[in-house]
């Protein structure tokens, strides 16, 4: 699957803005294929959808974004890692969000959240949310080297508190393995001081298809239950078209909302100078 980075503006209309977060910001972990924004919010509902209105400050854009959370997000205080809801979060504060792997073509754009983290103080450094793609010991055990999907290093001192996600269960810096999805509490130097484990992730069933397929000759983007997305999506950085009707990526030129857009053969939209030249059938190259 093509992995979601940060989003741009509707249309690439927008500039890419450089911002700095209202606290102080871990490394952009990526636990899958999450993406982590940050910024202030207020909480906004239109017919039966709620949903968080944020001012997005995440490093390569900056402007409003809808976080539409679902009954499987996660709410989180940030300091301690316990529950809240989103009638908890005041308007104003900031937030922190992973994203799902798509965005939807709209103004503002509109997204899904798997975690959000709350109840930020002012300077305070953030928990990763991270996958565990490996863990070694020293030799005499004092301290372990976690390394993370998204290539970030973590030192975990043999004293470091672990303990489960809303769970009875003991558990133990043991049960750190690879495909362990945790919040990490560190300082500057990345030396963990609290770990919050989440249970082991569940793998999909093998009959479910999730991110870009290939069927019978065309391009198909599903989400990570399954299900077809359709019209303007953003993914890996680029703005692709689903045909509403058929689901499938589209290709070459594209009048929409009055404007016209070109799809280049890998299906993401042209953001630069191209000339096209025609044939001697009149096809354009």
């Amino acid at each position: 699957m093509k992995k979601l980075t940060k989003i741009l503006s509707c249309l690439c209309a927008a500039s890419i803005l450089t911002a700095g977060a209202m606290v102080t910001a871990q490394a952009a972990i990526e636990p899958g294929s999450l993406s982590v924004m940050w910024g202030p919010v207020t909480r906004d509902q239109t017919g039966n959808t709620v949903y968080l209105r944020m001012d997005n400050q995440s490093q390569s854009y900056k402007g409003e974004v809808l976080i539409v959370p679902s009954e499987e997000t996660l709410f989180l205080n940030a300091v301690s890692g316990l529950p809240v809801s989103y009638e908890d979060i005041a308007d104003g504060e900031t937030v922190y969000a992973y994203i799902g792997p798509a965005v939807t073509m709209s103004i503002p754009p509109r997204t899904h959240a798997e975690l959000v983290l709350c109840g930020i103080p002012a300077d305070f450094r953030v928990p990763a949310y991270v996958q565990v793609r490996e863990i070694s010991w020293n030799a005499d055990q004092t301290e372990a080297t976690l390394t993370t999907t998204g290539d970030d290093i973590y030192t975990i001192p043999a004293a470091c508190p672990i303990s489960p996600y809303l769970t009875r269960n003991i558990v133990t810096l043991e049960d750190l393995k690879a495909g362990s999805i945790c919040l990490i509490w560190a300082g500057d130097t990345n030396t963990a001081s609290s770990i919050l484990l989440f249970a082991d992730a569940v793998e999909p069933a093998s009959d479910i298809r999730t991110g870009w397929q290939k069927i019978d000759g065309r391009w198909y983007l599903y989400d990570l239950t399954g299900n077809l997305m359709v019209g303007w999506q953003f993914v890996d950085g680029k703005w692709y078209y689903m045909d509403p009707e058929t689901a499938v990526m589209q290709t070459g030129f594209l009048k929409w909302n009055g404007n016209y857009y070109y799809l280049q053969s890998d299906g993401s939209m042209l953001t630069e100078p191209k000339t096209f030249t025609p044939d001697a059938s009149g096809a354009l190259h």
